[in-house]
Formats: structure tokens, sequence, C-alpha cells
């Protein structure tokens, strides 16, 4: 039997052939973990990937180029909550064209 840390995967993309310069910039992906235990020794890795944000959400990716996508690591599942949060202005709309969560 393989251990698999990352069995959640998620996937958001924005922009569209229409809209091709809508795009999300500056813009994370955090997750809020059930495992406050967990979560807090993985932050405290070193070197670690993650970054605190507020509210104990854990920053685990970044949009680029308009599209994050990604594995939630097993050590912070189950997570409560996930959510994109927008860290600038934009002079364009932004579109969130597609969403993909696997739990």
């Amino acid at each position: 039997m393989t251990n698999n840390r990352f069995a959640c995967r998620y996937v958001f993309r924005s922009g569209n052939s229409q809209a091709v310069g809508d795009k999300f910039h500056n813009t994370t992906v955090e997750v809020l973990s059930s495992n406050t235990t967990a979560a807090e020794k993985l932050l405290a890795g070193s070197p670690s990937k993650y970054k605190r944000s507020d509210s104990s959400f854990i920053v685990i990716d970044e949009f680029y180029n308009g599209v994050a996508e990604g594995e939630i690591d097993e050590v912070l599942q189950p997570i409560s909550a996930l959510r994109l949060v927008v860290h600038s202005n934009s002079d364009v709309w932004a579109l969130l064209s597609e969403i993909h969560i696997k739990v």
C-alpha cells in the first residue's frame, strides 16, 4: 500500500477565451485545517513551504498566470474551509472560469 499524502486536489482557472486578461493576480489559496496540532507542526517545520495567514488559515498556493492548481497535504486534512484571497485591486474584472475540488 502506498502512502498518498495528497489525496485532495484543486484547480482554479481564471479568464477565458473572450476575456483573456480577466485573470486573478496576487491571489492566494488558503485552507483552514481541522487538525490544528498537525498544522502547527507543519508550519514549524524547517523549511516549510506553507505560510500562516490570518484566522488560523494557511497559505498553500498562489495564482500563476491566472491558475492555481495543486494538492492539499494530508497533514492538513481534514480541512474545514478553503478560500481564495485577493491581495490587491485590479483595473479589470477577474473571472473565475473553472473550479475543481477533489476530496
